[in-house]
């Protein structure tokens, strides 16, 4: 396969990545008197592209200037009732399965699994061609949150609290050739 065949493999991994932080950037504030909890993006290039970005955000700040939008347009894609897909009923269903695959898709050299365990809704994708795999971890109580069909707004604080019991946690690993990156959740 050439390098442009696995763009999709690519194209996945960083939509994951993105949405991953996302999700968590968009929903979850710092808590008040345990200790701030932080959001930290580490993203290391190596090659003639070399270089390393780390990113560092209190979750205090992101409750700030979610607290600044306008909650209706900025939560509005976020919102359950996606046209003809209950995605409440179908995060759900899932919720109350057994821990276990959910998709796998195999083909040549890469291999993608969408799957769940007691504590995690989790996406890995394994690249054996270009040496890449990707982790995606989010707690299942995120996810319960985010798919909670009778939410009628946010509560940043109990989010907060549904993450400090799982901190540090890492959300996104990415591994390969000529890039790695990690997207976790840590207490200071």
């Amino acid at each position: 396969m050439t390098p442009n065949e696995h763009r999709p493999i690519r194209s996945a991994a960083t939509l994951l990545l993105a949405v991953a932080v996302a999700l968590v950037a968009a929903q979850v504030p710092a808590a008040a008197a345990d200790g701030a909890l932080w959001l930290r993006v580490d993203v290391t290039r190596s090659g003639d592209e070399g270089g390393r970005i780390k990113i560092n955000v209190p979750l205090s700040l992101m409750e700030v200037v979610i607290e600044s939008a306008d909650g209706e347009k900025f939560f509005h894609p976020m919102d359950v009732a996606n046209g003809h897909i209950d995605i409440a009923k179908m995060w759900q269903s899932i919720r109350d399965m057994a821990s276990e695959e959910i998709v796998t898709i195999e083909a040549e050299d890469e291999v993608i699994k969408v799957w769940k365990d007691r504590e995690y809704f989790r996406v890995d994708v394994n690249d054996a061609d270009e040496g890449a795999t990707v982790e995606v971890k989010i707690p299942i109580g995120l996810m319960d949150y985010m798919f909670n069909s009778e939410r009628t707004g946010f509560d940043f604080q109990a989010l907060v609290r549904t993450l400090r019991g799982y901190a540090p946690l890492q959300l996104v690993k990415v591994v390969s050739n000529d890039e790695n990156v990690a997207v976790w959740i840590e207490e200071r």
